[in-house]
């Protein structure tokens, strides 16, 4: 067994249980997962009542910080957020299903030719090694920010949640163990919920720059004459691309534009936050982790984009006029596929890119500045 195989056998077993808490439905009988998973949405959803008890009976009162009341704003779209995307996954399950499945075929599958094996695995241990570092790298983002939020609360002895019959007076150590403890497990199931999107989105990524790798080298006399079906091999490749990136978008286009809606109000908060109050560390902290959180959303969807574009180039590139009327047609045919543009729309509308980005932000912005003078 190859070193490819053996990565991949560890994190093929790590990516069943994150799409299991993204669908929180059984993918391949793992059961013990989903009980789990349902077991924190009804944590998470009395925990947000507590936030909201909380923001209602304190809002208009001037003895309560401010800090107190933004940090409960934002943690309610923020909750809210991981609850809606894994309700929103739960619809699409089918989706999900089929694109495990074409992961797991995308590693398995032997080519039968050297040369494209030999492309085939380069592209796929980048993907398992940078998904490795970006996986160690999100959880501890998001743990380092909750340890800052932990000590903040601690510190400025602050509450941020309200229990029905539980004084926070008589019962302290309750209120704090539950606020600070419950953002780190928010961020361990987030982290595992999101890493099943992105680990597909790289493997899918990885089968298009395969694919126009692919492309290059049908200007390689060598590689041709060793693969003489390689066009062939080409065209159905890029037909599988187009259809599973079509799955793919039909599966997250509700979580993408959940996504966008929560990370807007918390944008608008914590900007708000940071305007009002800039000695706040802690709320510098929190706004890099939702801003890393949509840009890498925006950035996947643009770079699908222009590695789908550049498809049609590298087609153009070919040595296409020498080929005789069978290949010509088939190098037209997928030069008319590839015009079609391909990206992540939100709701299926619009466009996730990094336009996109700048335009929230830019929104957010300037909303938190309007807020701002109105509360002045």
């Amino acid at each position: 067994m190859s070193q490819l195989d053996l990565m991949f056998g560890e994190i093929f077993q790590l990516l069943i249980t994150c799409i299991t808490y993204r669908n929180l439905r059984p993918v391949r009988e793992n059961y013990r997962h989903v009980v789990f998973s349902w077991i924190l949405t009804a944590y998470f959803v009395i925990f947000i009542f507590f936030l909201g008890r909380y923001l209602t009976q304190v809002f208009l009162n001037i003895d309560v910080t401010i800090m107190s009341k933004i940090v409960t704003s934002m943690m309610i779209p923020g909750l809210s957020q991981i609850i809606l995307k894994n309700f929103g996954g739960t619809i699409f399950q089918k989706n999900f299903l089929i694109l495990l499945n074409f992961v797991e075929q995308l590693y398995t599958r032997k080519e039968g030719n050297v040369w494209i094996q030999k492309i085939v695995d380069m592209e796929l241990m980048k993907t398992i090694k940078i998904g490795n570092i970006f996986f160690r790298a999100y959880i501890l983002l998001f743990s380092f920010t909750c340890a800052g939020l932990m000590i903040t609360l601690i510190l400025q002895d602050m509450m941020v949640i309200s229990i029905p019959n539980l004084k926070p007076e008589d019962h302290a150590i309750i209120y704090h163990t539950i606020q600070s403890g419950t953002p780190f497990i928010a961020a361990v199931w987030n982290g595992l919920a999101d890493f099943a999107i992105i680990f597909i989105g790289l493997c899918m990524l990885s089968f298009v720059k395969i694919i126009n790798k692919m492309i290059a080298s049908l200007t390689d006399e060598e590689i041709v004459v060793d693969c003489p079906d390689l066009l062939l091999r080409t065209m159905k490749k890029h037909v599988k691309m187009i259809e599973i990136l079509g799955i793919f978008n039909d599966g997250v286009k509700l979580m993408s534009f959940i996504q966008i809606i929560m990370s807007v109000i918390m944008y608008l908060v914590m900007m708000f936050g940071m305007q009002l109050l800039s000695s706040e560390y802690s709320l510098y902290m929190m706004f890099c982790c939702v801003l890393v959180q949509l840009f890498l959303l925006c950035v996947f969807g643009e770079i699908i984009k222009s590695e789908t574009e550049i498809i049609f180039w590298n087609l153009y590139l070919t040595n296409w006029y020498e080929m005789n009327l069978n290949d010509q047609k088939i190098i037209l045919l997928m030069m008319m596929n590839s015009q079609n543009e391909i990206g992540l729309k939100a709701a299926g509308i619009y466009d996730v890119s990094l336009m996109a980005f700048v335009q929230i932000l830019k929104m957010s912005l300037s909303y938190s500045a309007v807020i701002l003078t109105f509360t002045k």
